[in-house]
């Protein structure tokens, strides 16, 4: 296992999902939707696997099935499982039905947290367990697994940092990970707000080769984006170009090596269309507009499952 993805580390994408949970879903009868205060029993319960990080591996296995030389090493999963029942069944999915490496996986101590979501008509309602803390001495197992596989395997071909961290993580963790995994050629994709300055710092070297062949791309929500850089945003409405370009400008002001770190900013914004944005070296943007796709008629039994759907846009 170890000498396999040595040699496949700089062909594997390493996602960062430190924060995994296992994911049970209660499903309301037809035509119910929840009611505070009353009593619900399930038409159908389902347990699989939660957590950003984790569904972008698990969509990215999906993707990559259809591959005619399929590896289960292309795909390298950050993260941390607690010990118990709740870990070893999110391990044995992601490891046995999704076919993903477990080579940076650490069973840590603390119980694994369960997020439980509430399927109803035409609304879902999820409830989030607190997570476990993260020791000092499995961050540093971590830190050590990285640094052996980059040591003899150079670096990273993608590098994906997903959501939030659990309790214990130093809030520059993130950008640590990145100064061990990328280096010129790494794609990188950036789905969290949490440590991004230390983070958008720590890609800033890598990226200011001029025979790079890589380069970075910030996803997030239109309405993160306008708080991130101070701006108002109507959630309700679509959010317009003048928006977004006073959002991103404000954006670029405040974290002062984004326009080094970042190639594009890629903007979903609920319902509406999203929107890729291009930076330039002089800090001016173009704006590349995403049609909002209509799913609906995929709908056979009730709802679309809608947790994790974002996640998916990052895979």
């Amino acid at each position: 296992m170890s000498a396999t993805a040595t040699i496949a580390l700089q062909t594997s994408i390493v996602v960062v999902g430190l924060n995994a949970a296992l994911q049970k879903r209660f499903i309301l009868p037809p035509n119910t939707n929840l009611e505070p205060g009353n009593v619900h029993r399930a038409h159908k319960s389902e347990t699989g696997v939660g957590g950003k990080g984790q569904d972008v591996g698990v969509a990215l296995s999906c993707l990559m099935s259809k591959e005619k030389q399929n590896r289960d090493d292309k795909v390298l999963l950050a993260q941390f499982l607690g010990e118990g029942g709740a870990g070893d069944t999110v391990a044995d999915t992601l490891r046995n039905k999704h076919g993903l490496s477990d080579i940076l996986t650490i069973r840590n101590a603390a119980p694994l947290r369960t997020c439980t979501t509430i399927v109803g008509k035409d609304c879902a309602t999820e409830l989030v367990e607190t997570s476990g803390e993260v020791t000092a001495n499995e961050m540093e197992q971590l830190l050590n697994k990285v640094e052996s596989l980059v040591s003899d395997g150079g670096k990273a071909d993608g590098f994906c940092v997903m959501g939030s961290m659990p309790p214990g993580c130093e809030d520059d963790t993130y950008a640590q990970l990145a100064s061990r995994i990328v280096g010129k050629d790494t794609l990188v994709l950036i789905d969290s707000v949490i440590g991004l300055d230390s983070l958008l710092t720590a890609l800033k070297s890598p990226f200011e080769n001029n025979d790079r062949e890589g380069g970075a791309v910030l996803k997030l929500n239109a309405a993160e984006l306008c708080k991130l850089a101070g701006a108002d945003k109507n959630e309700a409405e679509e959010v317009t170009i003048e928006e977004l370009t006073t959002a991103a400008t404000g954006f670029l002001t405040k974290y002062e090596s984004a326009s080094s770190a970042l190639d594009y900013l890629c903007i979903t914004d609920g319902k509406f269309p999203g929107y890729l944005v291009e930076i330039s070296e002089t800090n001016k943007f173009r704006f590349f507009k995403l049609p909002a796709i209509d799913i609906s008629k995929q709908v056979k039994d009730g709802m679309l499952y809608p947790i994790g759907a974002g996640d998916t846009v990052a895979a």
